[in-house]
């Protein structure tokens, strides 16, 4: 086999052992437009998800901001059944939402990094 062939067999071994697709979590923040609540998910989409994973994300931090002024707003865990997300318990006014967690330091080899969302 020349060295060309061997480069083709192995891209193509490489792609059919490759996954298709890359998951990864992230904080997802939505607001109900008819009570006001504010719910922040993680996940990996925007609905909640196994409640053993929010404990990572408990310290996330959601503002409201109006006319420029950031007002924060507090988050509790809700769980049903296995599945959970964090909602603020009080009717919120403003045009935006802001938010901010810092998941923690992780490695990959000898890599460290800190992850923030």
């Amino acid at each position: 086999m020349n060295k060309y062939a061997r480069y083709v067999v192995a891209t193509i071994l490489f792609l059919l052992f490759t996954p298709l697709s890359v998951s990864g979590h992230f904080i997802w923040i939505e607001r109900d437009k008819e009570s006001g609540e504010i719910r922040a998910y993680f996940g990996e989409e925007p609905k909640a998800d196994k409640h053993a994973l929010l404990d990572r994300v408990m310290g996330t931090e959601v503002w409201l901001i109006k006319d420029g002024e950031a007002q924060s707003v507090p988050m509790e865990k809700f769980m049903t059944g296995d599945y959970g997300y964090l909602v603020s318990q009080y009717e919120t006014v403003g045009n935006e939402i802001d938010a901010s967690c810092v998941y923690g330091v992780f490695s990959r080899g000898e890599s460290k990094m800190l992850l923030n969302y």
